[in-house]
């Protein structure tokens, strides 16, 4: 999550309290991103941030986040092997 702010991103969303949520929102939208990609790259840094997070931002998103990261991994893993309109196929029943 610390990126956007090393970016310099200055957007903001009235729904957000401050810049920690508004990276964390950011990165959840990457985060999901990265799933729907099927890339074999987007699924090893899935797995990165699955590693003990080294800021205090870091670990606020894995407490938060750490199911939609799980999940997003799981829905890489699938696209890659079986492409993403199968997925969206199996999804929706």
């Amino acid at each position: 999550p610390g990126v956007w702010e090393k970016r310099k991103v200055a957007w903001r969303s009235p729904h957000q309290a401050g810049a920690d949520d508004r990276n964390i929102q950011l990165s959840t939208a990457a985060v999901l991103g990265l799933a729907l990609t099927g890339d074999p790259s987007a699924a090893e840094a899935l797995r990165r941030l699955q590693q003990p997070a080294v800021t205090d931002l870091g670990r606020k998103f894995q407490a938060q986040k750490s199911n939609v990261v799980a999940e997003a991994l799981s829905a890489n893993e699938r696209i890659a092997k079986e492409g993403l309109s199968a997925y969206y196929r199996k999804t929706k029943r």
